[in-house]
């Protein structure tokens, strides 16, 4: 077991699970043990998120209940080691009830004014990512100002065709099942996708009702259209890691470096906070911009700048 810790008090623990191990909770302790020998014990209060990256991880009910009655993300990775799977409480909030019939009869105006400034925000955080990494683009910035509610023109997608050969080559493509670049995208997205996931259950929100994406299949679309803003937070340690690497892999020191974006410094509300909190306020400003209880949202900006 190995975990990536902040020295941040605010923040919690990134637990991963990598090898054969049982887990099960003993005087309020979460215990690893592998073949009858104990490992680490922690308390199950400073733990914010479980990847499990085994087949043979066996873990307990107790366990499972003790993670949910903390709001641990319990996220379970499939043959490829990417994340397929989380675990989050049903009771994450007091008040779910009556948020859940709120964010259910939100109008479609205020929707589309919220995804509006969540694709505005992705285009000018893809902008600023290619200004350091020298693919300057300035249509990014004309095409972030142009963004109106809804998106009805698609500009995320008009971003996207300029964004992705500046950033990793003329010759990349982005897929959702590649090796290499696309392995690494992949499983940081999924780290973030989880990490929002908790953060929207927290905040009282069903996850599975979007403002943008809404595949009925999908039972975290909302935590999808959130995490659009800080895809380049991935993108910028992707291309950190694959710079002078002849070739990139998604080994263990690889999801390590991915791991860690949780606690990357950010900025929310006027402080630099560590991401893993700073979701929590993203997503309780977009419950209460949808319950009409304010008219802005908290997107974490990920390179803030320094007073």
């Amino acid at each position: 077991m190995r975990s990536a810790v902040c020295s941040t008090p605010a923040i919690k623990r990134v637990v991963e699970l990598g090898q054969p191990s049982c887990l099960h909770v003993r005087n309020s302790l979460l215990v690893v043990e592998t073949d009858g020998e104990q490992k680490a014990a922690l308390p199950v209060e400073d733990v914010g998120y479980l990847l499990v990256d085994d087949p043979a991880v066996m873990i307990s009910s107790a366990a499972l209940k003790a993670c949910a009655d903390n709001g641990v993300a319990l996220i379970v990775c499939d043959d490829r080691h990417l994340p397929c799977a989380v675990l989050t409480p049903m009771h994450a909030h007091t008040l779910a009830s009556a948020i859940l019939r709120g964010q259910a009869a939100a109008p479609l105006r205020s929707r589309g004014v919220i995804w509006r400034r969540i694709v505005a925000a992705k285009i000018l955080n893809q902008g600023r990512l290619l200004e350091t990494t020298g693919g300057r683009c300035p249509a990014m910035g004309r095409l972030a100002r142009s963004v109106k509610d809804g998106d009805p023109g698609n500009l995320e997608a008009q971003a996207a065709r300029l964004y992705w050969p500046r950033l990793f080559g003329s010759g990349f493509r982005r897929d959702q099942d590649g090796d290499g670049v696309n392995a690494l995208l992949n499983y940081g997205y999924a780290v973030l996708r989880a990490a929002l996931a908790r953060a929207v259950c927290a905040a009282g929100l069903h996850p599975g009702l979007g403002l943008h994406h809404s595949n009925q299949y999908n039972p975290l679309c909302l935590a999808d259209d959130l995490m659009e803003p800080l895809r380049p937070l991935v993108d910028a340690r992707v291309h950190d890691v694959g710079i002078g690497s002849t070739t990139i892999e998604l080994d263990r020191a690889t999801k390590g470096r991915l791991l860690t974006l949780l606690s990357e410094q950010v900025g929310s509300n006027g402080q630099s906070k560590p991401l893993s909190v700073a979701l929590h306020e993203y997503a309780a400003s977009v419950r209460d911009a949808l319950l009409r209880k304010r008219t802005d949202i908290e997107i974490p900006d990920p390179w803030p700048t320094e007073d």
